[in-house]
C-alpha cells in the first residue's frame, strides 16, 4: 500500500472525518446519478442508479485526498491512461 496512504488512514481524525463524510458524499453521488424512466411494457415509471455513481463517487475521494494531502500531492493522470485513477505521491 502507497505509504502516505497508510500514514492518512493511520492518522485518527482523518478516519473520523472519512467516517463522517462519505455516507453523506456516497448518497449524495447516488441522487445525482438517479434516473427516472417509464417502463414501456406497464406504463409505469421506474428509478435506477446509473452507472456514473461510480465516477462520483471516485471524484468524492479525489477531493477528500486533496483536501487532505494538498494538490501537490494528488496527480490526475493523463486522459487515457489505463487504470489508473489518481497518482498519490506518484504512486498509483
Amino acid at each position: 500500500m502507497n505509504q502516505v496512504l497508510a500514514d492518512l488512514l493511520a492518522n485518527p481524525n482523518a478516519v473520523e472525518t472519512l467516517q463522517a463524510g462519505l455516507p453523506l458524499a456516497f448518497e449524495q453521488a447516488e441522487v445525482e446519478a438517479r434516473r427516472i424512466s417509464l417502463n414501456q411494457r406497464t406504463g409505469k415509471a421506474q428509478e435506477a442508479t446509473g452507472q456514473e455513481v461510480g465516477v462520483t463517487r471516485e471524484h468524492v475521494m479525489v477531493a477528500y485526498l486533496t483536501s487532505r494531502l494538498g494538490t501537490t500531492g494528488i496527480e490526475l493522470p493523463v486522459p487515457g491512461a489505463t487504470m489508473v485513477d489518481v497518482l498519490v505521491a506518484e504512486q498509483s
